[in-house]
């Protein structure tokens, strides 16, 4: 039988700035007036964030090879990707079996060209991850291979998830989409890449960075 992968970090995006999060609670204030609705399925906005790959960090050795292939992405990415903006609107859902309800809800993040941009900072850093055998192509999860070029399939923000609530029914969607499907956070500045722990929290409320690069 295969061995379930536990994932104990991740690269991410920051996207909790302070504009960002105050849109974000006045679109959960409204959400919540919604049938059915409960605040526990709601991400954290101090931890809001775009996933770029997740990581399975079980050892000294490789927490050190994760972070010596995040460095080697520092110069190809700070030279040549800084002062990006994603514009984040339009709700969008993962749905259960029961196409009626979503066990992911989330906000998708950038134009096109915004995308783009985010693929080939992508491409720089799980290229750099492979090559410091952190990870391997067998275990790149929900991450495109085409034409060996590395990057999420889908670029999004998670708003709300039914594992927050280990809820097996799902969120009863169409409602959501009738109203929010061209809702908008605004924009906002990646300023940050890093990553993160996952469960273990800072001061500031994100996740505890094991490395971060800033742009």
């Amino acid at each position: 039988m295969q061995r379930v992968m536990r994932f104990t970090h991740f690269v991410s995006v920051p996207l909790n700035q302070i504009n960002i999060q105050r849109s974000y609670g006045l679109l959960k204030e409204k959400m919540l007036e919604c049938e059915g609705v409960s605040p526990r399925l709601f991400a954290h906005s101090q931890r809001l964030h775009l996933t770029i790959l997740m990581l399975n960090l079980d050892s000294e050795e490789k927490i050190q090879k994760s972070i010596d292939g995040f460095n080697a992405s520092l110069k190809p990415v700070t030279d040549n990707y800084t002062g990006l903006e994603l514009k984040i609107q339009n709700l969008n859902y993962i749905p259960t079996k029961n196409k009626e309800y979503a066990r992911v809800v989330y906000i998708e993040v950038g134009t096109k060209k915004q995308q783009d941009v985010l693929r080939q900072i992508s491409n720089i850093i799980i290229t750099n991850m492979l090559k410091h055998k952190v990870i391997d192509i067998a275990q790149l999860n929900h991450i495109s291979t085409t034409n060996n070029q590395y990057y999420p399939e889908k670029l999004h923000l998670t708003i709300m998830n039914t594992t927050y609530t280990k809820s097996k029914k799902g969120i009863l969607i169409q409602p959501l989409i009738n109203k929010f499907s061209d809702c908008s956070l605004g924009v906002a500045k990646v300023n940050q890449l890093h990553i993160s722990t996952r469960f273990k929290f800072a001061e500031d409320g994100f996740y505890v960075p094991l490395s971060v690069i800033s742009l």
